[in-house]
């Protein structure tokens, strides 16, 4: 109680070392071995998600503070809305899987973003709105997961309703690649669900 819980990633370092990266109230921890480093985050911001890169680095979101790819020697590149990431705030990462270059999908608050070392390459924007959470797939593509708000008027007042989940397909380039398929409330979208055989033959 009234400790923070702090976001864990091991990342491979080189073929017999890996590194572990764990957020702090104060900032982001990097071990390797005996080598254990803290890196001031330099902006106060909370992290709201860690993703493990290739090489030893580490993608990092915050809320309101962007994305920023972290490598074991302290230094960092920060993506933010001057990048083209459609939100400062990051609300989940995917690293994606068999290349051996930092390359990731990142959900925010309004879209989801494909990201590399040198910057944006693709945006997502299935609705208006959050993304709630994101998969990268081995194509360059990735899965979606979102709600829909919905607004109406009545009586005066505004009211604004959530709609879903729904899972959407994208591409490399950000096209949408499926319908929108709705998702069982509570369901989550994680490596097991959208690598099993109902999200891949839907």
């Amino acid at each position: 109680p009234g400790r923070e819980r702090g976001l864990v990633t091991v990342s491979r370092y080189d073929r017999d070392n890996f590194v572990i990266w764990r957020t702090r109230p104060t900032g982001l921890q990097f071990t390797l071995g005996a080598d254990a480093r803290p890196f001031d985050l330099g902006n106060g911001f909370p992290v709201s998600a860690l993703e493990a890169a290739p090489d030893g680095m580490v993608w990092l979101g915050q809320i309101l503070g962007g994305l920023a790819l972290w490598s074991p020697d302290g230094s960092s590149r920060r993506f933010g809305s001057k990048e083209t990431l459609p939100h400062a705030t990051v609300l989940d990462i995917s690293q994606r899987p068999n290349v051996d270059v930092p390359e990731a999908w990142v959900a925010t608050n309004d879209g989801a973003a494909r990201v590399d070392a040198s910057g944006v390459r693709a945006t997502a924007r299935p609705l208006p709105g959050p993304v709630d959470a994101v998969l990268a797939l081995p194509d360059g593509g990735a899965w979606l997961a979102f709600n829909s708000l919905q607004t109406s008027l009545s009586l005066g007042s505004t009211q604004t309703t959530r709609r879903g989940p729904f899972l959407q397909r994208v591409t490399a380039k950000g096209a949408l690649a499926s319908p929108t398929l709705p998702l069982a409330r509570g369901e989550v979208l994680d490596r097991a669900y959208v690598g099993g055989d109902r999200a891949e033959h839907v």
